[in-house]
């Protein structure tokens, strides 16, 4: 209710539609991500473990863990919250497009609400404007305690958590704009990246798919000042990503190829746009591009018209398809894929990205035609939304591989360390029954009595933010959310 007041009606209209193209669209996750699901839907959706449909409110079994596994897990749930902000920045990207699709048939326009409701609740207003990372943390709204008060010493702990903040927010800024070095470019080829340039450039790259859909949308024009005023620096992005040797990537710089994906391409090839956005009918499509070409050349070409008859069975519909593939491939001047690669899953990746991340989804006459050889208009609909969704999620994976993998390993690394230490810390708190009183009083009086705070992290930006959402209140045994997992000592730890 406070955003529709905020935004008015006509504008939330929008949002509405963003979130009603989550339910339709954003139905499953890229090959990876489907992998670590497994791993940590235990921790990240606590009710897919041993769920009891007779007894919903039954209190499930704990489940235990030895510490060595707890921590794999951790790790695990790291990587999965990284990978999940590119998902959600990409899938942020298609609904959006689903929105502002809607306005051919209501009147309205939703893009420019989309706009609206960007500049205004997601902060990238504040960012054109350069007010960003001004705001201040506010900690608590009461009167600081006597010197000899009992909560003196957690309130002067939160006087301090403030400063640090603060302090990490000038840095932030600082970092967010401020062009890379060019010792900082060379230690990023060779691999001797920095906790704080990873946390950069992750941030920033990710940032930039989401922002690729406002820059096609009209709230900015797609200049390299603009998009630094929005804390993206394309210099940095084009320095640190060498994109040559990709294929389909030649001739573009790695800022360009990064915002193509996002959105698609200016001049897309027009043999990739026309492959249909469904498996068997893209299949069937490039099948029967052959067998035209094959009429219109023995039309043009009488004496050879029969030579066909004579070279034995007819391809299938699979060989027509990957001849048609090599034939396009060799048109495009691919020529650096894996000698193993498939040609109709080349050509299928190139159409992709072709089309770019927000335009992989159903569009109108896929909801009112019913493609051949489907029975029904619903599972003609469902395969147009299982296919896109499937290449959303390869295109996704190959952004996470060429961008953001190297910047990732240096944040998970950072975050594994600083787990190993509260784990260490833990231990030792075991040996130690003094200290570990002593620690439980004073979380206690940070929590006694004191106004409501902030603690000033987060993206004030509305995009990404690359640090793992592990609080600092985890005390490294699980035990800092009631996730069902018990964690048991291990002898051999």
């Amino acid at each position: 209710m406070y955003y529709t007041l905020l935004m008015g009606f006509e504008h939330v209209r929008a949002v509405h539609l963003h979130e009603i193209g989550h339910s339709e669209l954003s139905n499953t996750y890229s090959p990876t991500m489907k992998k670590l699901y497994d791993k940590v839907k235990i921790l990240i959706d606590p009710s897919t473990a041993n769920p009891d449909a007779e007894n919903p409110n039954k209190k499930k079994p704990r489940i235990k863990m030895k510490k060595a596994e707890y921590r794999q897990l951790m790790l695990d749930v790291a990587e999965w919250q990284l990978r999940f902000k590119l998902w959600h920045m990409t899938e942020d990207t298609v609904v959006n497009q689903f929105s502002a699709n809607k306005s051919g048939e209501i009147n309205q326009n939703f893009g420019n609400s989309l706009n609206y409701v960007s500049a205004v609740l997601q902060g990238f207003g504040e960012l054109m404007s350069g007010d960003a990372f001004k705001r201040d943390v506010k900690v608590s709204t009461d009167a600081p305690p006597d010197a000899n008060d009992p909560k003196r010493a957690a309130w002067e702990e939160k006087q301090k958590k403030k400063e640090d903040a603060e302090k990490e927010r000038a840095e932030r800024m600082r970092r967010a704009t401020t062009p890379l070095t060019d010792d900082e470019v060379k230690q990023i080829q060779g691999g001797q990246i920095s906790k704080e340039i990873a946390t950069k450039m992750f941030d920033q790259i990710n940032t930039a798919v989401l922002l690729a859909y406002y820059e096609q949308n009209g709230m900015f024009r797609g200049v390299d000042k603009n998009w630094e005023r929005l804390h993206i620096i394309p210099q940095d992005i084009r320095r640190a990503v060498d994109v040559s040797n990709i294929p389909g990537a030649a001739g573009k710089d790695a800022f360009e190829y990064l915002i193509d994906m996002s959105v698609g391409q200016v001049n897309p090839n027009k043999e990739l746009m026309r492959i249909p956005l469904d498996r068997q009918r893209a299949i069937t499509h490039m099948a029967e591009q052959v067998q035209v070409k094959k009429a219109t050349s023995s039309f043009l070409d009488l004496a050879n018209a029969f030579d066909d008859m004579d070279a034995g069975v007819e391809k299938s519909e699979a060989d027509n398809a990957a001849d048609y593939a090599r034939e396009l491939l060799a048109k495009l001047k691919i020529t650096n894929l894996p000698p193993d690669a498939d040609p109709v899953e080349s050509v299928l990746f190139l159409a992709a990205k072709a089309h770019g991340i927000r335009n992989l989804q159903p569009q109108a006459a896929d909801r009112i035609l019913q493609h051949e050889p489907y029975n029904t208009l619903q599972d003609s609909y469902r395969a147009v939304v299982a296919y896109t969704s499937e290449q959303r999620g390869m295109v996704m994976e190959h952004v996470w591989d060429t961008y953001l993998k190297p910047y990732a390993d240096v944040i998970l690394k950072a975050y594994e360390e600083k787990l190993d230490k509260k784990m260490a810390e833990k231990k030792d708190k075991k040996k130690d029954p003094k200290q570990n009183q002593q620690g439980q009083q004073g979380q206690q009086g940070q929590q006694g009595g004191e106004g409501q705070s902030s603690d000033g992290e987060g993206s004030s930006s509305g995009g990404a933010d690359s640090e793992p959402d592990i609080s600092d209140n985890d005390n490294g045994d699980g035990q800092g959310q009631d996730s069902g997992i018990e964690i048991t000592d291990d002898e051999n730890d």
